[in-house]
Formats: structure tokens, sequence, C-alpha cells
């Protein structure tokens, strides 16, 4: 009887360490985590990538937006 509790008891606690383990450790790529700084000179706007994480420039989209309309550059 004692051994018989001991292992639903053993199935119990690696089934919730399963559990933990698939749930906290998010696996889905987010945004970047970056710094960025920007500038205005006139009509132009710097962007410049100050710290954090990588930022790959063909995964960079720049979206002006003007008076109710938008614009991708």
């Amino acid at each position: 009887m004692i051994a018989i509790a001991l292992a639903i008891g053993l199935v119990v606690i690696a089934t919730a360490a399963v559990g933990i383990y698939v749930f906290v450790f998010d696996t889905a790529d987010g945004a970047p985590q970056v710094a960025l700084r920007a500038d205005t000179n006139g009509s132009v706007t710097y962007l410049q990538h100050r710290g954090g994480q990588e930022l790959p420039m063909e995964n960079v989209e720049v979206i002006m937006r003007s008076d109710g309309t938008s614009r991708r550059l």
C-alpha cells in the first residue's frame, strides 16, 4: 500500500515538473529589446541603435504618419 502511494506521489511530482518546464520557458520569438535614439535635423530623422539585442536591418520597418495618413519607408 505504501509503495502505491509513493508511486502515485512520484507521478504527480514528475507531471508537475514537466508542466512547469513547458509553461515557464516561453520559446516564442518576440520583438527584440533595443535602445534607440531618434534625432531630427529639419526634415530628416536619424535613428541610432544604442544598445540591447541585435537589430538586423532586413527586419526593420519604418512607418511615417502625418496628417492622418501613413506611409512605409
